[in-house]
């Protein structure tokens, strides 16, 4: 500092201790010396931190904003990164919104998403997207079916590591729709 601000800011250290400092563990060798007559200053010790807990299983119900009214999700997580998780699953229409067709619908999904734990809950937030898979069954005008590519915003909270309660916004990039859904979620190492 001294040399790079030609001599105009000097640093200084004041201190009073006189004894040999460690960052973490003394030393099995300084331990076993018993000629030192002062006690060393420990400056903390590390600890590991605790494992993330790599996967989770889930299942929710919900409703969307658009048919089909209610939804079921099975879904499962992978976290390869602390505090943030791989989620993996597939809706499946159950309520149609359209009252002269029966309809069914399959979404295989996955999204990453950033999570923030805290005391009692945590929430996240992430993008993904997967494959829609619709089939209609009019009774006058036969069967229709399609396979259209979504893309998705998910947000959500956890309550204790267990219950979620999520947002989707998906896109078929003609149009969009919503999901909340409520659900269980078991974590496990």
């Amino acid at each position: 500092m001294a040399r790079v601000s030609n001599n105009r800011q000097i640093p200084a250290i004041y201190s009073q201790f006189f004894g040999t400092a460690f960052l973490g563990e003394v030393p099995l060798d300084f331990e076993g010396n018993k000629n030192i007559t002062r006690r060393p200053l420990i400056i903390g010790t590390y600890k590991e931190p605790e494992p993330a807990k790599f996967w989770s299983v889930g299942a929710s119900v919900g409703s969307s904003f658009a048919a089909p009214w209610a939804i079921g999700t099975l879904s499962g997580t992978i976290a390869p990164i602390r505090n943030s998780f791989l989620q993996i699953g597939f809706d499946f229409g159950l309520i149609s919104g359209t009252a002269d067709a029966g309809y069914y619908s399959l979404y295989p999904f996955a999204h990453y998403a950033y999570y923030m734990p805290f005391d009692m809950f945590g929430v996240y937030a992430g993008l993904g997207g997967g494959l829609l898979m619709v089939s209609y069954s009019f009774d006058n005008e036969g069967d229709y079916s399609n396979n259209i590519p979504v893309a998705s915003v998910t947000a959500g909270i956890f309550i204790f590591d267990m219950i979620h309660i999520s947002y989707a916004l998906r896109t078929n990039f003609s149009g969009y729709s919503h999901k909340v859904s409520v659900g269980y979620t078991y974590r496990f190492e």
